[in-house]
């Protein structure tokens, strides 16, 4: 079994995808950027946002990802937020997509 992470995508989806994963590498730069404010605000926007959109793309891990940086975000632990944005980052550079 692989450990590369791997999405199931709805073909017609396709066409979005390179915006919907751009916009989600915005979203790391502005999280670092946020965590280095203590900008919790902000971090729980984004947290809110990846929550919010991931699964309906088919990327099941980007909503819980952004759960988990929404609840970081609430408890004001950087530290947490630090570690779920590497997690994205390592994410999207390895998620395997695959169409179905």
């Amino acid at each position: 079994m692989s450990d590369t992470p791997q999405a199931r995508i709805k073909r017609n989806l396709a066409d979005l995808l390179p915006r919907y994963m751009h916009n989600r590498h915005k979203d790391i730069a502005l999280a670092r950027e946020a965590v280095a404010r203590s900008d919790f605000t902000m971090l729980r926007g984004i947290g809110h946002r990846l929550k919010g959109s991931g699964s309906g793309y088919g990327f099941h891990h980007i909503t819980a990802l952004g759960e988990l940086l929404e609840q970081a975000s609430q408890n004001a632990d950087d530290g947490a937020a630090a570690r779920l944005i590497d997690d994205l980052e390592r994410y999207l550079s390895n998620v395997r997509i695959e169409l179905i």
